[in-house]
């Protein structure tokens, strides 16, 4: 008899059979982009494998159906040779074709694991995975708050600033399009800039705005810059065409982070890690405040760690960590 300090994790249990499924990978899934006509994917799935059998070869196979059909079309079957057990992320299972998008509309794409039943599973119905992709040929104009950049952050009462505003075009090239940049403070519009131009795809430009702004209210201010703000192009998504960054006037506390570091910067599945954080205010004002932590996973999501709630005088720092964590996902 040996005399154990902690008997809980002396056992386990695990339940014998076969468990496959197909699954997002760990990435960037194809489904999740955007495509315009003639451009090309590669096709590609997770597999995840489960429970304590292991299988000498499983399959993998693609369908889709193409627009304005109801048929599935054959893709093709890969294998996954010697899969066992998934610890984090699942086989990596993609077509050795690209595939092409030969017209506009929805794409519906699907995936199965085992299709012909060679293995009897614990569970037969997650074995199909279906994602829609949309193909279309139309602009989509966007602009995100780092977009907006005032010539000052914390300007003094009644002193002049200037915006430069970029703007993108994430989908199909539009370089023969105008339209209106228009840019609000407060909700008041401060200028409109008509006539800037499209875009060819993945390209950015930037706009100085001729008009300056000066304020003698102290406080928080917010800029808002919209891009087509008349609607002029034929836009794939207008929910993006504006975004918003705010600013300062008169005196105020400045936040930033000094020393933020992992106990492990490569942590195992379920391994616990210590977070520790220093936070400094090196601005005018004492300052209460919220401070949120967050992981992005390795698929992309942003994960919420904790919160934690900081008192910094001027001039002082604060040292802390959110909690210890458990990453139950392999994340980064």
């Amino acid at each position: 008899m040996i005399a154990d300090t902690n008997r809980n994790y002396n056992s386990v249990s695990e339940t014998l059979c076969w468990e496959f499924e197909p699954v997002p990978i760990c990435g960037y899934d194809f489904w999740n982009l955007t495509y315009h006509e003639n451009e090309t994917a590669q096709v590609a799935v997770g597999l995840k494998a489960k429970h304590l059998y292991r299988a000498s070869e499983v399959m993998v196979r693609f369908e889709v159906k193409v627009p304005n059909t109801q048929q599935w079309m054959f893709l093709g079957d890969v294998a996954v040779e010697n899969t066992t057990r998934c610890h984090g992320c699942p086989y990596y299972v993609a077509l050795p074709m690209r595939f092409v998008f030969n017209e506009s509309g929805v794409y519906t794409f699907r995936m199965t694991s085992d299709p012909d039943n060679e293995y009897e599973e614990c569970n037969e119905e997650n074995n199909v995975l279906i994602k829609e992709v949309t193909v279309a040929n139309k602009p989509d104009m966007r602009i995100l708050s780092q977009h907006i950049n005032p010539t000052l952050l914390n300007p003094e009462p009644g002193q002049h600033i200037f915006f430069d505003i970029s703007y993108e075009n994430i989908g199909y090239s539009n370089i023969a399009d105008r339209m209106d940049l228009t840019l609000m403070i407060n909700n008041n519009q401060l200028a409109v800039v008509p006539n800037v131009p499209g875009l060819i795809k993945n390209r950015t430009n930037t706009i100085a705005v001729p008009v300056p702004y000066s304020s003698d209210i102290e406080g928080l201010h917010v800029a808002r810059a919209i891009i087509d703000s008349n609607h002029d192009t034929n836009d794939s998504n207008w929910f993006n065409n504006e975004a918003t960054r705010s600013f300062v006037v008169g005196a105020a506390a400045n936040l930033y982070f000094d020393d933020f570091a992992a106990s492990d910067d490569t942590p195992e599945v379920g391994e616990t890690i210590i977070i520790d954080a220093l936070i400094v205010n090196n601005g005018e004002l004492d300052v209460d405040a919220d401070v949120l932590f967050s992981y992005i996973s390795a698929v992309g999501d942003t994960i919420p760690i904790g919160t934690r709630s900081v008192n910094v005088p001027v001039g002082d720092d604060q040292p802390f960590a959110p909690r210890s964590t458990e990453p139950t996902n392999p994340f980064k």
